[in-house]
């Protein structure tokens, strides 16, 4: 993890809040520091070492210094794009994936992202075309922010870090009320919104380029749903098993020791597998001990001894005020999950071991493990029921329990969802927040709805141009 920060523009005294923006940035980079300051442009990043540890130093350049890059993530595919790079007439100087980014921009430009296999989020500056190019991985898993205003722009890993900036500009941020209403409905500020007013995420699959005072946000990702493939049940299986190996073997290409957290599930216990066909017995397992009913521990201290892997379990102990706060000042917004809080107590305790490590965030979603997926197949067959009846169905399960997870808890948010929209349907049983009639009673601001999923994209006033491309 690292932290990235600029402005373009051309006021001094926000360009003079490089160095305390990159100061906010400080733990996600404790290795090193750099910076790029030109007439146009004041960027730096704050690095922790990964990859090529005595040469990977950031900004690094291309061949005549006229492009540069700061870089926060990771490029799994690096070696492979190094090589394609260099028989093509490009000189590298390092062994680290930060320098293919400006030989790949030299080569394809904007198009560069759609080569990259990795999670990402980079700035680079073109002192020749007198642009500034930003960018985000296909899922966002890798942080970028900004605000534009005028001729200049500011970004950041952080909304922390814009904050500087900010100052420097005379800014006031003001809360949003529209992202508190998504908020206390969705458990999270939809993207590319955030909580403050005016401050914009690069959204997840995009690529930006700033000059001459405009912002031009373009899609890269267009995902399409038709079927791929003629595959047998089993072929598939074959194909599942090799796409996940090799994913997570291009993840293990790192000069640092790297561990897995491992719970008791299926998806962090398969990529625990897949991680040790590479590393043996120098893999390292990480999992937290709640205690009670939900504790994962033993069938996770099962499947690591069964892999011949190292485990480490960590008895958890939460002060929840002392979590809150520290759940508080990193993530700068208001975020739902309420295992934020283990999870920085796990990632504190590896970090005495290992520097990065690997989990099964997401392998629910790809894989529908969750209750929700068995939901939806049955609701498919049940839109016929008017919305009427299923209201009050709903509501008058709800009314015998208020506990989400128990079979009435259950029923009740099926029949919920059961006469909705598919993507209002999902919502329904997916949220732990407030219910609509708990919010109007409450709510002190103007009518409000939550904004819709699908429509949510750059407000005009964040982003001149959108553009699916």
């Amino acid at each position: 993890m690292c932290g990235i920060s600029g402005y373009w523009g051309s006021d001094q005294r926000i360009a003079a809040q490089l160095a305390p923006s990159l100061n906010t940035l400080h733990h996600r980079g404790p290795n090193d520091r750099g910076t790029h300051v030109t007439t146009d442009v004041s960027m730096g990043m704050t690095r922790l070492s990964v990859i090529d540890l005595e040469r990977g130093r950031q900004p690094v350049y291309n061949e005549d210094g006229s492009i540069a890059v700061v870089f926060n993530g990771e490029i799994y595919n690096y070696r492979e794009l190094m090589r394609g790079l260099t028989a093509k007439g490009h000189r590298f100087t390092t062994h680290s994936d930060t320098e293919v980014l400006v030989h790949l921009y030299e080569e394809h430009g904007a198009e560069m992202v759609t080569h990259l296999r990795g999670m990402f989020a980079f700035a680079i500056h073109d002192s020749r075309n007198r642009v500034l190019f930003l960018a985000r991985d296909r899922f966002g898993k890798k942080p970028l922010f900004y605000r534009a205003q005028g001729d200049g722009l500011t970004f950041s890993s952080e909304i922390k870090a814009l904050k500087p900036y900010a100052r420097a500009a005379g800014e006031r941020w003001n809360v949003s009320r529209q992202t508190v209403a998504d908020y206390l409905s969705l458990g999270a500020v939809p993207q590319p919104s955030t909580i403050y007013e005016g401050i914009c995420c690069v959204p997840a699959g995009t690529h930006a380029t700033f000059n001459n005072g405009h912002l031009d946000i373009r899609s890269y990702l267009s995902p399409t749903f038709n079927p791929k493939t003629n595959l047998s049940c089993a072929e598939a299986e074959i194909e599942t098993r090799r796409l996940v190996g090799e994913s997570v073997r291009l993840r293990l290409r790192s000069d640092v020791p790297l561990g897995v957290f491992l719970s008791g599930g299926v998806d962090s216990s398969v990529i625990a597998y897949e991680a040790a066909q590479v590393l043996g017995s120098d893999l390292q397992c990480f999992t937290v001990s709640t205690g009670g009913e939900l504790d994962e521990s033993n069938l996770a201290a099962e499947t690591a001894r069964t892999l011949g892997v190292q485990h480490h379990v960590l008895p958890l102990r939460l002060d929840p005020a002392e979590g809150l706060q520290t759940v508080v000042q990193h993530y700068d917004q208001p975020f739902a999950d309420s295992s934020a809080i283990p999870s920085l107590q796990i990632a504190k305790m590896a970090a005495e071991h290992v520097t990065v490590v690997l989990n099964g965030d997401g392998g629910d979603e790809v894989f529908a493990g969750y209750r929700r997926y068995v939901a939806a197949a049955y609701a498919s067959r049940m839109s016929w029921i008017p919305q009427t009846v299923a209201a009050r169905v709903a509501a008058t399960l709800g009314f015998a329990t208020t506990v989400r997870r128990t079979p009435l808890g259950l029923a009740a948010r099926f029949a919920r969802g059961v006469a909705l929209a598919p993507d209002e349907r999902y919502l329904a049983w997916t949220s732990d927040m407030l219910r609509e009639s708990d919010k109007r009673a409450h709510w002190v601001g103007p009518p409000s709805r939550p904004l819709s999923v699908s429509s949510a994209k750059p407000s005009p006033r964040a982003s001149p141009n959108w553009t699916s491309s």
